[in-house]
């Protein structure tokens, strides 16, 4: 039979947000709190707290998530180029 932890979380939210927003990570929020990132993803979740990107942090370029979302002739063209090489090279 798998033992469950019942563990209570030594954080109140209002502490929780203000740690995500000052750029600490679930993980650390977790350890702190003494409960899992999970939890603490949850209970982010539930509160409406904009989730950052997974590996936000180990992106060393900023990227446009939504750049080809609005049609324009600049996006037109870097779509068309990526289409005609064929190949897009992470080096």
């Amino acid at each position: 039979m798998k033992q469950t932890r019942n563990r209570k979380i030594t954080l109140d939210l209002p502490e929780i947000i203000k740690m995500y927003n000052d750029g600490m990570s679930t993980s650390e929020i977790a350890i702190a709190g003494n409960v899992s990132s999970r939890r603490i993803t949850q209970i982010l979740k539930k509160n409406n707290v904009e989730l950052r990107p997974r590996g936000h942090w180990k992106r060393k370029y900023h990227i446009n998530e939504d750049y080809f979302k609005h049609w324009s002739p600049n996006m037109a063209y870097i779509l068309g180029f990526f289409l005609a090489v064929g190949v897009i090279s992470g080096e």
